[in-house]
């Protein structure tokens, strides 16, 4: 860059800085301001809390099962997956509902079924229509009590799982961490 162009492109600069620098000391910041927190919340006597908070902004709902545990709750089989395999087993079919029967009800009042294990907690969620809330409850509660974990569908599922294992297992000797055995033999 040639002392002119440098010149041209310090002066610039310093004139945008104190531009900015002006009208940052000049103008007060925007105050934020949140909504009162109208979330209602239940512990029930098994221990189980509920918590509920109404949004109207738009017409759906999102009907959650935050579970406590995770990964990292695995003890001697640490990074064996383990939860991440029930998190997919648990909509694989119930005492009342076939495998496909759930995930076709909820397509059926329009809605979305998904879930995912984290270190420390396994979410399970279904996202729907306003109207579709009752079928939503009734669907995951089913899920939560009445898995029937078919044995068929855990092979399919220890396959999937897998992906992840053997990606883990390709991180030895390089500096990555690698959490636990993250061996097949353990799924």
């Amino acid at each position: 860059m040639s002392r002119i162009s440098l010149a041209k492109f310090s002066s610039r600069l310093l004139l945008f800085m104190m531009v900015n620098l002006k009208a940052a000391t000049t103008e007060p910041s925007p105050v934020i301001t949140f909504p009162p927190n109208s979330a209602h919340k239940w512990i029930l006597p098994n221990g189980v809390t509920i918590i509920v908070q109404e949004d109207r902004s738009a017409p759906v709902a999102s009907v959650q099962a935050w579970c406590a545990t995770g990964s990292v709750d695995e003890d001697q089989h640490l990074g064996a997956g383990l939860s991440h395999i029930l998190e997919h087993m648990l909509f694989k079919g119930t005492k009342t509902r076939g495998k496909n029967e759930i995930a076709q009800k909820i397509q059926d009042v329009g809605g979305y079924i998904n879930a995912y294990t984290s270190f420390d907690r396994t979410v399970f969620w279904i996202d729907v229509p306003k109207d579709g809330v009752v079928t939503a409850l009734d669907i995951l509660a089913d899920a939560m009590m009445n898995s029937t974990l078919p044995p068929e569908e855990y092979q399919k599922e220890q396959e999937v799982i897998g992906g992840p294992a053997a990606f883990c297992n390709g991180l030895s000797g390089t500096p990555l961490p690698v959490p636990g055995d993250r061996s097949d033999r353990n799924l």
